[in-house]
């Protein structure tokens, strides 16, 4: 959502017969709104506002108002009173390239390498965070290398890239011609750009399947560092059960979307995601993570990582038809904490139901929980 201080609109703009709200703030909501041709200004239809009312979210006082019915096509701003909104347009194409930008963006988180001018203008920058990471509580290094840098700071965390890398990969299953034809201006394909993520998900994982949770320096570098700047000690933090389950999880769909391509690298990935399992199965007692002392960069805690391990298992299932996943499943789905509905990096059951639901053989009784996710 674009927002000034009065109003918040989708910047991106809308498709002809979409829904089309905007939301105006207490301080400049009037009785109704209108549209106008960006350019001209010409008022081309006005549409009544509701009563402002508290939003339990935010805590504004505000009020929504929606202009579904207008369809024109055409670049355009709203107008409330005095307060205005940036112009955005309304056509078939105005999410084009959304996905495109989107993998553009992942390419341009990329840690471990030079991203040139050419390729990455203002976020350009030599390789960084290329020295070997300690491994916590040791004297032992390791390479950890590569991945995605998080967010604005430069850690790398095994959950929410496994759940970056299952929402690209379940897209690309499931839409595989649009995501195709969508491939960045600048940057790999999705599929490679994935991989980049993917490889450095499998240097995190140590010889006993165990995955670590992340790797970061001790704490967060300040605003106006860049990635090559950080130059802290980089630490690799204990593993856990809600990194390896993730990584489980998300490697073993891997798997299938790039067999095709790579069977070699796709028989890698099964092998480290049932490897991954074989030590989940082992740890099913281990508490869940919180940073070790010392360590205060984005902890991802996870004090029920259950229903980690029941995406784990139903996404192997699904995956491979062993019956030992099944009876992972059935004997797991008794335990309420897997039954957590969500699709985020901490509440992620329905990627198991999900996954449960896509396999080729279920139990009738099984299925029908998973339908109530």
């Amino acid at each position: 959502m674009e927002q000034n201080r009065k109003m918040a609109w989708n910047q991106l703009g809308f498709l002809p017969g979409a829904r089309k709200e905007v939301t105006v703030f207490e301080e400049g909501i009037q009785s109704g709104f209108e549209i106008r041709k960006q350019g001209s200004d010409e008022i081309v239809a006005s549409f009544d506002l509701p009563e402002a009312t508290p939003n339990a979210d935010t805590g504004n006082i505000c009020s929504r108002g929606d202009f579904s019915a207008f369809q024109e096509r055409g670049s355009f701003y709203l107008q409330a009173g005095e307060q205005k909104s940036e112009p955005f347009t309304i056509g078939e194409n105005v999410y084009d390239e959304v996905l495109s930008e989107l993998i553009y963006m992942l390419h341009l988180q990329r840690c471990g390498c030079e991203l040139t001018k050419e390729e990455a203008g203002d976020f350009a920058h030599p390789s960084c965070h290329d020295t070997p990471a300690r491994i916590y509580g040791t004297d032992e290094t390791m390479d950890a290398t590569g991945g995605w840098h998080d967010a604005g700071d430069y850690g790398r965390y095994i959950v929410p890239a496994a759940k970056t890398v299952v929402d690209l990969l379940m897209a690309y299953e499931h839409y595989q011609e649009v995501m195709e034809k969508n491939n960045p201006k600048k940057g790999p394909a999705l599929l490679d750009e994935v991989r980049y993520e993917i490889d450095w998900m499998l240097k995190m994982q140590r010889a006993d399947g165990g995955v670590y949770h992340k790797v970061t320096c001790a704490s967060f570098p300040d605003m106006d560092i860049m990635p090559e700047e950080e130059r802290e000690e980089l630490i690799v933090c204990p593993v856990s059960n809600a990194s390896t389950a993730c990584f489980a999880a998300s490697l073993s769909l891997a798997s299938v979307i790039y067999r095709e391509k790579d069977a070699e690298y796709a028989d890698r990935l099964l092998k480290a995601a049932e490897s991954a399992y074989t030590y989940l199965s082992e740890h099913m007692d281990a508490p869940g993570f919180h940073n070790p002392e010392g360590i205060v960069t984005g902890e991802y805690g996870d004090e029920n990582w259950i229903d980690d391990y029941f995406w784990a298992v139903t996404q192997l299932y699904q995956v491979t038809g062993k019956e030992m996943y099944h009876d992972a499943v059935k004997k797991i789905i008794g335990d309420e904490r897997a039954l957590s509905r969500g699709l985020g990096w901490e509440w992620c059951g329905s990627y198991g139901a999900l996954a449960y639901l896509e396999a080729k053989e279920t139990d009738a009784a099984l299925r029908e929980k998973m339908l109530q996710f």
